[in-house]
């Protein structure tokens, strides 16, 4: 398999960063109004509900998937070092890992990130690219 270029990652984590936002906020304005609604003043959600979202998004799309919606439109996934779907255990590292400011600091110094390395896994081209 094919590791994914920094380029690819870039453009997976800006249209999730995008999915996530538009998510967030709709789920954000639900509360909010139906908080409203019940008990008559509006509330400000803490922004610890911001990053457990963020670190839930993640979770969810690459464990059930693999991917996430960035990643599906790179074609690229979320394999361990053997090439496998990765454990419940390394995908739980990678989505806490990424909420912390350090961890796209990683990718300066670096070909992968904190969340990468300390998980054990790295994003891979689905498919081999087509040769001339």
């Amino acid at each position: 398999m094919i590791e994914a270029s920094k380029g690819a990652r870039v453009g997976n984590y800006i249209i999730d960063w995008a999915c996530y936002s538009i998510i967030y906020v709709i789920v954000i304005n639900l509360v909010e109004y139906a908080y409203y609604y019940l008990f008559d003043e509006y509330i400000m959600p803490p922004d610890v509900f911001f990053y457990l979202g963020y670190s839930t998004y993640y979770f969810v799309f690459e464990f059930f998937t693999g991917t996430t919606p960035g990643k599906r439109l790179t074609k690229t996934e979320v394999r361990n070092r053997y090439y496998e779907k990765p454990k419940m255990k390394a995908i739980v590292i990678r989505s806490i890992l990424r909420v912390l400011p350090w961890d796209a600091l990683s990718f300066l110094f670096g070909f992968t990130g904190m969340h990468d390395s300390l998980s054990k896994t790295s994003v891979y081209l689905k498919e081999k690219p087509v040769q001339d």
